[in-house]
């Protein structure tokens, strides 16, 4: 599990799963986006435990599908 969070905390810094480059900058925003989440979900105390990898792989697809959209957009533009 500790690799998907490692994948997911840099493709929400904003590198790119397709390739590309990437920073330390992004990379530690990642990391604390999604450190957040967790611990919101931890002291929220409604959700059981169970939902920490669902919320965690629907966070990452959203990420994803935002990189898309940005990168057809970008397309576009040339």
């Amino acid at each position: 599990m500790w690799e998907l969070d490692a994948i997911a905390a840099v493709v929400i810094g904003g590198t790119l799963l397709i390739g590309g480059r990437g920073g330390i900058l992004g990379t530690f925003i990642g990391v604390t986006l999604l450190g957040i989440v967790l611990n919101v979900i931890n002291l929220d105390g409604t959700l059981d435990s169970w939902w920490q990898p669902v919320i965690r792989g629907l966070f990452l697809v959203a990420i994803v599908v935002i990189q898309a959209k940005i990168m057809n957009a970008n397309k576009l533009k040339l």
